[in-house]
């Protein structure tokens, strides 16, 4: 993966774009500001859901219907 295909953002976002998905990595997010204890979140596009990312279910962002994480 490049850069250019995944994009952070500095907040959990009111809606997901069309065609990504928001990640967090392995640090379970205890806040929804990105950076905070280690956990970084990012826009992928949809593609990458396969072979590394997985649901997530620790019901950090429970306004989206799903995030994932880093497997």
């Amino acid at each position: 993966m490049t850069a250019h295909q995944l994009r952070y953002v500095p907040r959990v976002p009111m809606h997901v774009p069309a065609g990504t998905v928001l990640v967090h990595n392995s640090v379970y997010p205890v806040a929804r500001l990105n950076g905070t204890r280690g956990s970084r979140m990012w826009l992928s596009p949809k593609s990458y859901v396969r072979g590394w990312l997985e649901v997530c279910p620790c019901g950090w962002a429970p306004e989206l219907k799903r995030h994932y994480r880093v497997k």
